[in-house]
């Protein structure tokens, strides 16, 4: 006899605590392991200002941190989450003072912020990534640009053959090279050079068939690309963008000032000083690598954690 008894649903919350951003994602999950999105919620409170040169998280930033979480909070109470669980990257694994951080949000949110590797987030990208798409290719390369690391994981949906954590990201790009828009073009030669460095001491290989790009560079390219004023997740997953296009943009923002940048409808408030940084690690990496496509997942670490946990 079929059972027609509805499957087991369990609701989390999973949040992504950043270098630049905070993201959380509420969804449901079957006892299937199907993974279906309630609600998206995205801030912007730069945890990890200036800690690339100070390895210090300020008393301000953290503030800002605990605002969002507090916010996110409530939100997930309202939506009758059975846990809530939170991640932390680059800022934190830098930080030296990371341990009070982290003390301090859980004393002051209840919510416990696990830092993890670098490893640890590339397979959490890489899975979450994958987990928008039915089916994924051997030898699919995930790229994640965050504010402080840019993740590469190769693999299938089976597995992960290749996983590198890389310590370069638009935040710490920016606080480095562009600290004043438009750059000269002196700082533009010398970033494009320190970015080039970098991959090629960590990366030795371009052997995949397929790369997928993944947070808020790529997406917010995406809804460039597709001249559609805000994020939708609908018409941005999936979408490919062409290495020809993203160096057009990258051409053409490089005369761009801060109020120039702003001026564009999707980049959203708090990416509007970074994005540039980037975009030009996204088009030094596609030159190096050889690629001239790159497909966009609005997914990431935050579903790759909730993965996790569902499947210990």
């Amino acid at each position: 006899m079929v059972s027609n008894s509805p499957k087991e649903i369990r609701r989390y919350a999973s949040i992504d605590v950043g270098t630049n951003t905070v993201l959380m994602v509420i969804a449901d999950v079957t006892d299937g392991g199907i993974i279906v999105p309630i609600r998206e919620e995205q801030q912007l409170p730069r945890l990890g200002k200036e800690v690339d040169a100070n390895r210090i998280i300020s008393r301000d930033s953290v503030n800002r941190v605990l605002k969002t979480l507090l916010e996110y909070k409530r939100i997930a109470e309202s939506l009758h989450v059975s846990e809530i669980f939170a991640c932390g990257t680059s800022a934190l694994r830098d930080a030296l003072n990371r341990k009070d951080v982290v003390k301090t949000i859980k004393n002051e949110t209840g919510i416990a912020v696990e830092v993890i590797s670098g490893d640890t987030e590339a397979k959490f990208t890489y899975s979450g990534a994958l987990s928008a798409f039915p089916f994924v290719p051997q030898n699919t390369g995930v790229l994640d640009i965050g504010g402080g690391s840019t993740e590469l994981v190769i693999g299938s949906n089976e597995s992960m053959t290749v996983r590198h954590s890389i310590d370069i990201g638009a935040v710490r790009v920016t606080e480095r090279y562009f600290n004043s828009l438009p750059p000269s073009r002196h700082t533009l030669v010398e970033a494009e050079k320190y970015i080039r460095d970098t991959i090629a001491n960590k990366i030795d290989t371009n052997e995949f068939e397929r790369l997928i790009g993944v947070a808020g560079t790529i997406t917010t390219l995406a809804a460039i690309d597709l001249n559609i004023p805000h994020f939708s997740a609908e018409l941005i997953e999936g979408h490919i963008i062409s290495r020809e296009k993203i160096e057009s943009i990258y051409g053409e923002y490089s005369h761009y000032s801060l109020d120039d940048m702003r001026r564009i409808p999707q980049i959203v408030s708090g990416r509007e000083d970074i994005l540039f940084a980037g975009i030009a690690i996204l088009k030094t990496f596609l030159t190096m690598m050889n690629r001239e496509t790159i497909m966009v997942s609005t997914r990431g670490l935050r579903y790759g954690q909730i993965i996790s946990k569902i499947t210990i």
